[in-house]
């Protein structure tokens, strides 16, 4: 129980740094295409370990997919809305094809497989505590050198890119950070729910303040807040921690929009 305690503090670091990120580059459904491109990536390593003997990780299947798709269309010359449509309507349905065919050519159920859809924050072993400690000292190092510049050729990647900032350097250097998130989060929370606990807590805070400071802040409160209530419900009943998380979240941001437009209104 310790080790999910742990790990949810260390979600919701990622989540808060991360998640946040996403939202300033306007990556919402480039984040759950790379949620999906992991799962194809694991899949397939799942299917050369266990069908052809060649023995590989899912978490380095994942990471290898999703650099490979991904990379190329962070380099692309177009806007980031352009680049984003072309990641959900071509690699999306690529990667979505591969997961499908490689698990159904495993031959018989795999628990692994399993588990990389659902996940189990209960059931992490150190060396999962320590790849997500690994994970958040990079992501706040990435954040604490080149927070401005990611920042900035979010929100104006036309004035950064006058001032000499290079926008597809820092879209590289993001997408990078995001697809190394998510292939870590998988085993914690399910490679279906990591899209889901990383931006849903940021969009929370963004319903309530527009700081900068403060939705990081809140994005963390909100995800641990939803991650530790998940495990208690699981203590009494036998589901997904991450699952009950995602519906907090859900019912969570349902009364914040709903406050936010009484607000505004």
């Amino acid at each position: 129980m310790l080790k999910a305690f742990i790990a949810t503090i260390l979600v919701s670091i990622l989540s808060a740094i991360i998640g946040n990120h996403t939202l300033y580059r306007k990556g919402t459904f480039f984040s759950v295409s790379i949620a999906h491109i992991s799962f194809a990536g694991a899949t397939m390593a799942l299917f050369l370990t266990l069908e052809c003997k060649i023995n590989i990780s899912p978490y380095v299947g994942a990471i290898i997919l999703g650099l490979l798709l991904v990379l190329p269309i962070s380099l692309s010359k177009r806007s980031l809305e352009e680049v984003y449509e072309i990641m959900i309507g071509a690699v999306f349905a690529i990667s979505m094809s591969l997961a499908v065919l490689f698990f159904s050519l495993l031959r018989e159920y795999s628990v692994e497989a399993w588990g990389l859809i659902v996940g189990d924050i209960l059931l992490l072993t150190n060396e999962d505590i320590i790849s997500l400690c690994i994970m958040v000292i990079i992501a706040i190092s990435i954040i604490i050198l080149v927070n401005r510049e990611l920042i900035y050729t979010a929100f104006d990647p036309e004035g950064a890119e006058s001032l000499g900032i290079s926008p597809r350097k820092y879209n590289v250097i993001f997408s990078i950070l995001l697809v190394l998130a998510t292939v870590v989060l998988i085993k914690t929370i399910g490679v279906f729910l990591v899209y889901v606990i990383m931006l849903l807590p940021p969009l929370i805070a963004k319903e309530i303040t527009h700081n900068i400071k403060k939705q990081i802040i809140l994005s963390f409160f909100i995800t641990f807040v939803s991650l530790n209530l998940g495990l208690l419900f699981a203590l009494f009943i036998d589901v997904a921690p991450s699952a009950i998380a995602g519906i907090i979240l859900a019912l969570i941001y349902s009364g914040a929009y709903v406050y936010h437009t009484k607000r505004t209104t």
